[in-house]
């Protein structure tokens, strides 16, 4: 997205809102696929999401670009997913989780920074690590970064070229995305989620892990009716 507003009018490139949406890499884009007509009918196509996006990454009080993708990221991913699932993930162990860059002055005042001094060149954080860099080795300020990614294909699916039903999740997967399952809900259509659990995504995704991150996502949906809304299953 960054490389795209830099080069505006040089290159092909979608909205801001849409390039957003996609990098989650779940079904945006694909609700005519995985919604029934009842469901399209009811929440639409994707412009709703776009709306959501649109007074984030359009905010003309926020200078900077990059600065508007960071308020959004704030804003949405980071206060209604990414904060309340590591909340609620250590509540559950009895730990308290606390945040120290999103406290609001400090969140404030980087706002204000110059840009270059919070992606540089191709390295992100980059005023951290030179505010840390005489307090922590090296090799920790300056080491690539990593991604946090789950093996949940293989939980699902099962590792590749192994049977599906080999897999350590395959009953829950069988329990709550089963046909019959999908077709008395009556959100999703059994068609798409029986492609996905044949481990086919999209013809562009390369990435095998990305089919068990669309199923996990559908599970959950699942669980999460049968509990708050149908009252059936204890209470986790």
């Amino acid at each position: 997205m960054i490389a795209a507003a830099l080069y505006d009018g040089t290159v092909a490139q979608e909205p801001p809102e849409e390039q957003y949406l996609r990098s989650y890499h779940r079904f945006y884009g694909l609700e005519e696929q995985l919604y029934t007509p009842e469901l399209m009918a009811r929440y639409g196509g994707p412009g709703q999401r776009r709306a959501l996006l649109a007074p984030y990454l359009g905010d003309a009080r926020t200078a900077g670009f990059l600065n508007r993708v960071r308020l959004s990221d704030v804003s949405l991913k980071g206060s209604q997913n990414i904060l309340p699932r590591a909340e609620r993930i250590a509540n559950g162990h009895g730990l308290d989780v606390r945040v120290p860059l999103f406290d609001r002055a400090l969140a404030e005042f980087s706002m204000r920074l110059p840009v270059e001094l919070k992606l540089h060149g191709a390295c992100e954080k980059y005023v951290l690590k030179l505010a840390m860099q005489q307090r922590l080795p090296e090799s920790v300020v300056w080491r690539r970064k990593f991604g946090m990614s789950v093996p949940m294909t293989d939980w699902l699916l099962g590792p590749k070229g192994t049977p599906p039903a080999s897999a350590p999740l395959a009953p829950l997967l069988d329990e709550l995305l089963s046909e019959s399952a999908l077709r008395a809900r009556g959100l999703f259509r059994p068609e798409y989620v029986a492609r996905l659990r044949q481990g086919r995504d999209e013809p562009f995704e390369t990435r095998r892990r990305r089919v068990g991150e669309k199923l996990w996502a559908l599970c959950m949906i699942e669980q999460w009716l049968r509990i708050f809304i149908d009252r059936r299953g204890a209470q986790p």
